[in-house]
C-alpha cells in the first residue's frame, strides 16, 4: 500500500511496525506494518508516484559468516536477512540510480551510531552526484 495522503507521523510509525516486534498501525481501517516485508526498497512504489528517475538507497548490511545459529530466533533472523538481501537485489536493478552508503554491519536498531550512519549516507550521495556530473558534463558541453 502506498500512502499518498494523511499523517506523515502515522505513515512513519506504520513503516516502523516490524512484525512480531512492534504493533501494526491502523490507517484508513487497515493494519499496516513495515513495507520491507514485501519490498525492501520500494522502487515500484516510487515509480507509481512520479515519472522522474528513481534514486534508491541501499542500506543492506553485510552478511557475515558467523557461528551457526543457536536458537530458533537466530535461524529466523538469519533467514530474514538472506531473503531481504535477495528481494533488495531485484528491486535495486529496477532503480535508475542507487546510493549505497557504507553501513557495514550496522543493525536496524543501532541508534548509537546514527550520526556516523547519516554521514556515510551523505558521503555516498555526494559520490553519486559527482559521478552524475562527470557523466553529464560532456553531454552538456556539446549542447552549448
Amino acid at each position: 500500500m502506498v500512502l499518498r495522503h494523511g499523517s506523515i507521523i502515522r505513515a512513519a510509525a506504520a513503516s516502523s511496525a516490524i512484525p512480531g516486534v512492534i504493533t501494526p498501525v491502523e490507517v484508513d481501517g487497515q493494519q499496516l506494518i513495515d513495507g520491507s516485508v514485501l519490498q525492501v526498497v520500494p522502487v515500484e512504489a516510487a515509480r507509481s508516484l512520479s515519472p522522474y528517475p528513481v534514486v534508491a538507497v541501499n542500506v543492506s548490511r553485510d552478511i557475515v559468516h558467523e557461528a551457526p545459529p543457536k536458537t530458533g530466533v537466530d535461524v529466523i533472523i538469519r533467514a530474514d536477512l538472506i531473503a531481504n538481501r535477495r528481494l533488495n537485489k531485484g528491486a535495486l536493478k529496477a532503480a535508475d540510480f542507487v546510493i549505497t552508503p557504507d553501513v557495514g554491519l550496522a543493525d536496524w536498531s543501532d541508534f548509537h551510531s546514527i550520526h556516523a550512519l547519516i554521514t556515510a549516507g551523505m558521503e555516498a550521495a555526494e559520490r553519486l552526484l559527482k559521478q552524475w556530473v562527470e557523466t553529464l558534463e560532456p553531454v552538456l558541453v556539446g549542447i552549448e
